[in-house]
């Protein structure tokens, strides 16, 4: 069988009582390049059965999830529209209603029948340029996760929506699905995240040239000046209160490197319960001051075996009690991870 287009990853996918369901983005490379979504129905024999084409056309598919009878599509290129399909014909998919919301959404996850998580980034449409085929980089914002309540199906309805950090937040889970932990029945949600913010201008002036943070910028005013005769005499030290200032480009700098922790359900939406790290005190503080994450202490997974909790990076393993998150233990892993890779140890 043969479809138009480019499918997103193995979520685009799906069969489904003997019929393989699709969803592409379809893109002519040609003058006034046109983009285009599409979601075909092929039986057994990979034979065409119904479509959906020209889906948000100008956008790009970013993120599906085939449920059942139905089907969610994420599209974006300034606002995200979640569209609500109805596969249960397959001669004649239908779509049901959209939800148009600011951000995008990479990874879809059910919650239940009609609720369905989504994870990805929040989006400042005020830096948005409407004529732009693309998004600029201060568009994009922090991570997002948000619950949907799709029981109307002509009118989904965002419930609940938690914004993390600032522009370069970010986690694995928007990019592979296998770094989420959810439980359901537990009410438990818990994913790793890098959390990025944006500095307070106001206090790079507590500094000074010696101890200016790397979110900052360092010019070399002397302390204090006196006049002589007409001539200007000034001390050498240049570390006076005005020589820590902020600078002419202000970057989001990160703050925390581990995971968040959720209760979740449909009365509370998404509870922060609290953070993990394998990061020690130091290493906390220097990521603060200096802006520098190691990346072997980045945690990777979250699993949960009976009530503890475990958290997995190259480094560490680390358990924590699953209802206070208090830490049980935590052991280092052998050897540095490129012995892993290479098999042999760094001179």
């Amino acid at each position: 069988g043969r479809v138009p287009g480019e499918v997103l990853n193995q979520f685009s996918m799906d069969e489904h009582k003997g019929n393989f369901r699709i969803a592409t983005t379809e893109n002519e490379f040609e003058f006034g390049s046109k983009i285009s979504n599409n979601l075909f129905i092929l039986d057994e024999n990979l034979d065409l059965l119904g479509d959906i084409k020209n889906i948000a056309p100008g956008e790009k598919i970013f993120s599906v999830r085939f449920m059942g009878d139905r089907a969610y599509m994420v599209t974006f290129k300034r606002v995200d529209p979640l569209f609500v399909i109805d596969v249960s014909d397959p001669t004649n998919p239908t779509i049901l209603g959209k939800l148009k919301i600011p951000g995008y959404s990479t990874y879809l996850h059910p919650y239940d029948e009609n609720h369905i998580m989504g994870f990805g980034k929040e989006v400042d449409e005020t830096q948005v340029d409407d004529d732009a085929d693309f998004i600029y980089y201060e568009a994009v914002q922090g991570m997002k996760i948000g619950m949907f309540d799709v029981t109307d199906v002509n009118h989904p309805v965002e419930m609940y929506t938690e914004v993390i950090g600032d522009r370069g937040t970010y986690s694995e889970l928007l990019t592979n699905h296998k770094a989420l932990l959810f439980d359901k029945e537990k009410e438990l949600l818990a994913f790793p995240v890098t959390v990025y913010e944006m500095p307070d201008e106001a206090s790079c002036s507590d500094y000074t040239y010696s101890s200016c943070p790397v979110d900052c910028r360092e010019i070399c005013v002397p302390s204090k000046c006196t006049y002589d005769n007409g001539i200007t005499v000034c001390t050498a030290d240049c570390d006076g209160p005005d020589s820590c200032v902020p600078d002419q480009y202000i970057y989001p700098t990160p703050v925390f490197d581990g995971a968040y922790v959720y209760n979740v359900n449909l009365e509370d939406g998404f509870t922060l319960k609290g953070e993990v790290s394998h990061y020690t005190e130091a290493e906390q503080a220097d990521l603060i001051n200096n802006g520098y994450t190691n990346w072997e202490k980045t945690i990777k997974r979250m699993i949960y075996i009976g009530e503890n909790l475990y958290s997995v990076s190259y480094d560490v393993v680390k358990a924590n009690a699953l209802d206070t998150l208090e830490v049980l233990n935590m052991i280092e892993l052998a050897g540095d991870v490129y012995d892993i890779y290479y098999g042999f140890e760094w001179m």
